[in-house]
């Protein structure tokens, strides 16, 4: 259905459709960092005032190893699954 659309409809058109598609996608991958990194932040805050060891290291992990550093640019830190930069 796509195809058939995008076969009907000028140039210009296509090309400013993606565009715009284009830029809701970094919209939305910018939300998911600062999602990520407020959640690091509160990870790290929760961790200083955790009494518990075990809890508290797991916080901190949390927190630092999401490999997001507070200015929202990825670093090389761990990654879940098979996921690679």
């Amino acid at each position: 259905m796509r195809d058939r659309i995008f076969s009907e409809i000028p140039e210009d058109w296509r090309i400013a459709y993606e565009a715009e598609q284009l830029q809701a996608m970094a919209i939305s991958c910018e939300a998911a960092i600062i999602f990520a990194t407020r959640h690091a932040e509160l990870a790290e805050s929760l961790a200083t005032r955790e009494d518990q060891p075990a809890r508290r290291e797991e916080l901190k992990q949390n927190g630092t190893g999401t490999g997001i550093k507070k200015n929202g640019r990825i670093e090389n830190g761990p990654l879940p699954g098979n996921i690679t930069l």
